[in-house]
């Protein structure tokens, strides 16, 4: 149990640090690219691609990350009209498979769209492979964690609640 606890915060770790890593690189591009417009120095000609590919991995990443937490947006009345109960667990494992559903087509599709994509980025030569992993590595990590989610869920269901009480 403590392997699977060091491996879940290394992963928290890793999908903070990519996610900081490229908000900080958008930031710094996009700002880049104000100044240069108002005094051109240089040509930002490339500029396009790495934005792209920038907000594409810390659009993924981050929400892998928000999954692993139960921090992304979603619509709780429900669970907050059962708070307490045990519908509110059924609720909430029926959501978790409906989300781990989701990203099971997710993963899915995203992995043939790599298999047919052939492009490369005009400027760097980045093939349009790589701007599209994120979306099935992304995919992967929160199919995880709702695999965990599941069994977690399903052991408030069936054990004791207070016993297997998790917080992320």
């Amino acid at each position: 149990m403590k392997v699977l606890i060091k491996i879940d915060e290394s992963i928290n770790i890793t999908l903070q640090a990519i996610c900081v890593s490229f908000l900080v690189i958008l930031f710094t591009l996009l700002s880049l690219n104000v100044f240069v417009r108002f005094i051109p120095l240089f040509s930002m000609g490339w500029f396009d691609e790495i934005v792209e590919l920038s907000f594409t991995c810390l659009s993924f990443f981050g929400a892998a990350f928000l999954w692993r937490r139960h921090e992304h947006s979603r619509i709780d009345f429900l669970s907050e009209k059962f708070m307490g109960t045990k519908k509110e667990h059924i609720l909430e494992l029926i959501i978790s498979i409906i989300g781990l559903i989701f990203i099971y087509f997710m993963v899915r599709y995203s992995l043939v769209l790599i298999s047919k994509a052939t492009a490369w980025s005009p400027i760097f030569k980045i093939p349009r492979k790589l701007f599209y992993a994120p979306i099935p590595i992304s995919g992967i990590i929160m199919g995880i964690y709702s695999v965990r989610d599941i069994f977690i869920i399903g052991r408030k269901i069936f054990m004791n609640p207070k016993k297997y009480a998790y917080k992320a």
